[in-house]
């Protein structure tokens, strides 16, 4: 290209005038203008290509990428080297004839690294399939969680066909529920060393640690075996997380050294006590306490 025909536009393939506009271009409104600067602007633009914002290194890029992103996405690139695409946001169609599709947000596949992911996915309740989302990665939310389910449609589920491990969802705000069953099963959280008073630890020798479990229907319960600490009436065990305190005081006969026993009372403000134990008492088990946890 030898520059424009016109030499006063241009010439040696460079914009003389200011700009080149429509006739009836006006600002932020009508028409188009293509400026000296390098700016520019438009009505309408259809692009056959990629689209690039930014620099080599930090940009925005929409277009049909290669794999492993493999399709149409808008990538997301800050300064890296070793892994080019930083993200990437992409819209998925499970085929022809389908009833939904899935908006997959994500970083790459294939780089040597688990890939945190969101997907919205669509949904039509004639096929049977849901409006849902999953996350495969941390989730961490600020303000509260309402899941409800429509009629027909399992929303939240938890079993061994479709958990991914290693995930945290925490809910600052509280988790609201509507009725119904969503758990089946509690999970052992181990006592914390901080929490053991008065010289009790985990008994040891592969026996369960001291550990409590909160259960989907609103009670709490203890496992594990303790031992080494103070035997007399009324001292304390270990203190229990404030959300899984009872409103009233329970008391439970549990076994101990050698056919021995004792009591093990929960209290209101989240100790774990013994009391009245047998004369010779060194370990005591947890297993037989569950209760009914505040407000349920």
């Amino acid at each position: 290209m030898s520059g424009f025909a016109n030499a006063i536009i241009g010439g040696a393939e460079a914009l003389i005038r200011k700009a080149m506009r429509s006739p009836n271009y006006v600002p932020a409104s009508e028409g188009w203008t293509v400026n000296k600067d390098g700016s520019a602007e438009f009505n309408d633009v259809a692009v056959r290509g990629s689209v690039d914002v930014g620099t080599a290194t930090q940009y925005t890029k929409i277009y049909n990428a290669p794999a492993p992103i493999d399709g149409p996405a808008i990538v997301f690139n800050s300064d890296s080297t070793t892994y080019p695409d930083d993200g990437y946001i992409r819209a998925l169609s499970a085929g022809p004839g389908t009833a939904y599709a899935a908006l997959e947000i994500s970083t790459p596949a294939g780089v040597g690294q688990d890939p945190a992911q969101l997907f919205l996915v669509s949904g039509d309740s004639s096929p049977g399939v849901a409006p849902s989302a999953g996350f495969f990665g941390d989730v961490d939310i600020n303000g509260g969680l309402t899941v409800d389910p429509t009629a027909g449609n399992n929303v939240l589920t938890a079993d061994d066909t479709g958990v991914v491990t290693n995930v945290t969802l925490t809910a600052n705000a509280g988790i609201s529920l509507p009725a119904g069953e969503y758990a089946k099963r509690g999970a052992l959280f181990p006592v914390p060393a901080a929490s053991f008073q008065n010289g009790w630890t985990n008994f040891g020798n592969n026996y369960q640690p001291a550990a409590f479990v909160e259960y989907a229907d609103g009670t709490a319960g203890l496992s594990g075996v303790v031992s080494g600490g103070t035997t007399t009436n009324g001292t304390v065990i270990f203190a229990l997380p404030s959300n899984l305190w009872p409103a009233f005081n329970h008391v439970w006969c549990s076994p101990g050294t050698g056919g021995k026993h004792s009591q093990i009372s929960v209290h209101s403000d989240g100790h774990v006590v013994i009391q009245v134990p047998d004369t010779g008492t060194t370990w005591v088990s947890l297993d037989p306490c569950r209760w009914p946890i505040a407000g349920f």
